[in-house]
């Protein structure tokens, strides 16, 4: 509710006053205005106007995922190199909000103690523009557990629509993928 305070409004003359409402969810939102003047003379006068805002459906978004070590094959307790590269088509930005590893954990924690030389600590909440390509890395260390079986890790990433540094009160439309990589030991590990 406004009330004036400045006097009064005479023949031609127009007040305007602006306010704003943040909505929330998709649909279409109807509102009435309605104002009451009053003379010197204590008589009133009321009007009021509709306006609706339409609200459209959040568009859906995407994203893509590979994974490739810098070798197909080591000795137990060498290092791997692992590239990280990921893409979407959204008609939107979107956001970085978690990558982790199925073998290695979080990759964006900086105190991962399971990843050495890690990139991909930086990018929470990063900024991803339509159709760019982007990736990071990290080395992690390959011991043979199981009698010379291959190392099969996967890594996970979801994006959202919104920024998760700053949330707003409602939920993000969220996508995920994942991608594999298989590395193979040269040598068997240790038997007991």
């Amino acid at each position: 509710e406004l009330a004036a305070t400045d006097g009064s409004v005479g023949g031609a003359d127009t007040k305007t006053c602006t306010y704003s409402h943040d909505y929330f969810g998709s649909g279409d939102y109807p509102n009435t205005a309605d104002v009451v003047v009053t003379d010197k003379e204590e008589r009133t006068a009321k009007d009021q106007d509709k306006e609706s805002v339409q609200v459209p459906e959040r568009a859906p978004i995407d994203i893509e995922l590979l994974k490739d070590a810098d070798t197909e094959t080591v000795n137990s307790g060498e290092t791997v190199t692992y590239t990280l590269t990921f893409s979407h088509a959204s008609s939107v930005p979107v956001y970085v909000y978690e990558l982790t590893d199925d073998k290695f954990g979080n990759l964006l924690n900086a105190s991962n103690p399971n990843v050495t030389n890690n990139t991909c600590e930086d990018i929470y909440g990063k900024l991803l523009e339509s159709g760019t390509e982007y990736s990071c890395t990290f080395d992690a260390v390959l011991v043979d557990e199981d009698d010379g079986a291959a190392h099969v890790n996967e890594a996970t990433i979801v994006v959202g629509d919104l920024d998760p540094k700053d949330p707003p009160p409602i939920d993000p439309v969220t996508a995920t993928d994942t991608d594999t990589e298989t590395v193979g030991f040269t040598e068997a590990g240790p038997t007991e």
